[in-house]
């Protein structure tokens, strides 16, 4: 748990440092967008309508852009004749023309009353004397002889992210010490207090993320020709927000928003802007991104992003969180459970951002969760492959599996309980080995080795140490079975069935053929990890292992390869036809302990015979 605690804060302290670097601001605003994707269409609540030289304007005018101011002046006397709430006029006038052109707007602005102008105001690059590029501010407003008579004028400059993307609109800016209100700003004053929106708490932010209501098309709009013509029917305009603004593709003037080709582009608008080209057309007109901007400081309901305080807070906790459980799972439910917590996660900030306008940073908090669970998940992993290879040697594959899964650390540990101990040894091997060169020693061993350990490990027993040519092996540790008795006869009686197979090499290199003893017990013993901090190993002590070995020695003195003590012939029941072999006394033990061999295994079906079990009889 404590490496867990650490990988989850070490992730935690790295997707922070990113976060604050701003290394992860472009994909999380890519997610903003998808949001707004999964969220759909939201119809506007107020009155705002535009009116756009779109395409068919242009057709229909036959007139290359820009057009006279007469036109625009023209438009904007057909819209106050339907006594609109506002007007707004997402053009520029910032150069002079012809004096009765500017003058006829200046009048058309004037007679209206409630007009709202645009000004630029941005930043140029611009050369000293030494050649050094220097950001300067310009501010460049409407003619004087056209905005004399507007209502508000307002910068219309719209905000970019590092990816090009407008997702936001700055309502404020200060230059030569003088504050700029946005576009959007100048109309939301002019027209809150008439809609019942002067309290709104997203109008009085210096900058505002905006609520996208939906793709292109989801304002109602008019082709500037049709109101330049006076085609729309009367009251078209009455009581409403009307824009005025470019939407032709010839134009230029669209952007990569939300719901608007936001996430096609690979890193910057630009990149994809060739004029008139498909891809521009899934983009938003300027026009319709400041209605966008102005229904959400009417209706009060921007994305809140989540301060930044909180967003560090939430990597902290998803870091740890997602180590934490994945430390307390195996790697590959580790894995499902970070993926099942990563997608809940997903749902819950995706209803948040539908149901509250919450933005909750996803790509931070996201990778936090991940890496705390990715580094916990593969450090289990590693860690776990080390100890199954390293227990692989002694134990079966299946402990050695469930030692290296165990998180408590206490399948090693020492304890007491009963067990059943096997061992085995060779014939007469110190005689047969004074014959042999020492490689032929080494060689003969392994081959034997290599046959008789598989067969224990196969039968769930653990190698706990060769003792020469000895082997010593334990069921039921260091897990439990319940049926360790009888699983060490089963190995014991492959063990000796395997001689045939093996006795040929022998006879042809020392001149006899191999025989061993095998002796097995069954009682309690402690168990556990043993020896000195330096070196220490798995073992098994007490009289139980004592009596096993002893067993061994025996089959010599009753003529026969395996020996089972009284308490191993008393657990395998009726599994094996046994036979006895008498009685034998063992030093430190007041009374004598009965011993048996196995004659074979009784077939599962076979019913237990009256000579059988004379034969066997125990008792």
């Amino acid at each position: 748990m404590k490496r867990a605690l650490l990988f989850g804060i070490s992730a935690g302290i790295v997707i922070a440092l990113a976060y604050l670097a701003g290394l992860l601001e472009l994909p999380e605003g890519r997610t903003l967008d998808l949001r707004f994707d999964l969220r759909g269409p939201k119809a506007p609540a107020f009155p705002i309508v535009l009116v756009t030289a779109d395409d068919d304007s242009l057709a229909e005018m036959d007139r290359q852009w820009p057009w006279p101011r007469s036109y625009h002046a023209r438009v904007i006397d057909q819209i106050a004749k339907d006594s609109p709430l506002a007007i707004g006029v997402d053009i520029l006038f910032v150069e002079k023309t012809q004096d009765r052109e500017d003058r006829l707007l200046g009048h058309a602005v004037a007679g209206a009353g409630r007009v709202v102008l645009g000004e630029t105001l941005r930043s140029i690059a611009t050369q000293t004397s030494v050649g050094v590029a220097q950001q300067r501010e310009i501010v460049e407003p409407p003619l004087p002889a056209i905005r004399a008579g507007a209502a508000g004028i307002g910068f219309v400059e719209l905000e970019r992210g590092k990816d090009s993307v407008v997702r936001s609109v700055v309502l404020a800016r200060r230059h030569a010490g003088e504050v700029h209100l946005s576009f959007t700003a100048r109309l939301f004053d002019l027209a809150a207090k008439k809609l019942g929106a002067e309290q709104s708490r997203a109008a009085r932010r210096i900058r505002t993320w905006i609520n996208f209501r939906g793709p292109s098309g989801t304002f109602p709009t008019y082709p500037y020709y049709q109101v330049y013509r006076g085609e729309l029917p009367p009251k078209t305009f009455e009581g409403k927000i009307v824009l005025v603004g470019v939407g032709a593709l010839s134009l230029h003037d669209r952007h990569p928003a939300p719901f608007a080709g936001a996430n096609w582009l690979p890193t910057s608008a630009e990149a994809g802007l060739k004029g008139g080209s498909e891809q521009e057309a899934l983009l938003m007109a300027g026009t319709e991104i400041q209605a966008n901007a102005l229904e959400t400081l009417l209706g009060d309901d921007p994305i809140w992003r989540l301060p930044p305080a909180a967003t560090l807070g939430m990597i902290l906790l998803l870091s740890i969180g997602g180590a934490v459980v994945a430390g307390r799972l195996r790697p590959i439910r580790a894995i499902l459970g970070t993926l099942g917590l990563g997608a809940g996660y997903l749902m819950l900030v995706q209803l948040a951002f539908a149901r509250l306008n919450l933005w909750v940073e996803l790509v931070p908090t996201v990778l936090a969760l991940l890496l705390g669970a990715g580094m916990t998940i593969s450090f289990n992993y590693m860690r776990e492959e080390r100890v199954r290879r390293e227990y692989a040697r002694f134990f079966s594959p299946v402990v050695a599996r469930q030692i290296a899964e165990d998180r408590s650390g206490q399948a090693l540990a020492g304890k007491r309980r009963e067990i059943t101990v096997l061992f085995s040894d060779i014939r007469d091997f110190t005689t047969i080995s004074e014959g042999l060169t020492p490689e032929d020693v080494v060689e003969l061993l392994r081959e034997y080795f290599n046959t008789m350990v598989p067969i224990v490990l196969k039968h769930g027993g653990t190698l706990d140490k060769y003792v020469g040519d000895a082997i010593m092996a334990l069921f039921s540790a260091p897990l439990v079975q319940a049926d360790h008795a009888a699983r060490a006869v089963r190995a014991g009686v492959e063990m000796i069935a395997q001689l045939p197979v093996l006795s040929p090499t022998w006879q042809a290199k020392c001149g006899r053929p191999l025989r061993i003893g095998v002796g097995i017990n069954t009682g309690e013993a402690v168990v556990g990890v043993m020896g000195a901090d330096h070196r220490r190993e798995y073992s098994a002590i007490g009289d139980t292992v004592n009596l096993a070995s002893r067993l061994e020695g025996i089959t010599k003195e009753f003529k026969t390869p395996l020996a089972i003590s009284q308490t191993t012939a008393d657990a395998v029941g009726t599994e094996f036809r046994l036979r006895e072999l008498g009685e034998v006394h063992v030093k430190g033990r007041g009374e004598g302990v009965r011993v048996f061999t196995v004659e074979s295994e009784q077939p599962a079906d076979a019913p237990e015979t009256p000579g059988a079990a004379a034969e066997g009889a125990r008792g």
